[in-house]
């Protein structure tokens, strides 16, 4: 059994902008014992994805994702003694961070076109 990728430098929790699902949001605030508006931003879409949300009737579509500090990281990135970062909520993350570098795209399951770590560094179980 593996508990994340191997050779894990954290640059995905900086670098990319986490969306959750519903199920995702009460996961995390359950586990974590967190109010969703203290993780949880609505962000617009780029472009409609069919998961998004309209708020108004601009035609504009919105998605929840894991709020970032400052420095574009994830909330949830933590520091460890040793120098590396790992994941905070690891037993409550997103389902895309479970599955990553796969997503959903279109309709089909494929490798994301912008993933950052090594295909030997990453999680195989």
């Amino acid at each position: 059994m593996s508990f994340g990728c191997t050779t894990c430098t954290g640059d995905c929790c900086r670098l990319y902008l986490v969306h959750v699902s519903g199920r995702d949001a009460v996961t995390i605030a359950r586990g974590q014992a967190l109010a969703f508006e203290q993780f949880i931003d609505i962000v617009p879409e780029p472009e409609r994805t069919g998961a998004g949300f309209a708020l108004d009737g601009s035609g504009a579509t919105f998605a929840l994702s894991l709020r970032r500090r400052p420095d574009g990281s994830c909330s949830f990135l933590v520091d460890l003694t040793d120098g590396t970062q790992r994941c905070g909520i690891y037993p409550h993350r997103p389902l895309t961070c479970a599955v990553f570098p796969l997503r959903l795209y279109r309709g089909s399951v494929d490798i994301r076109p912008d993933v950052i770590c090594e295909p030997s560094g990453r999680r195989i179980t």
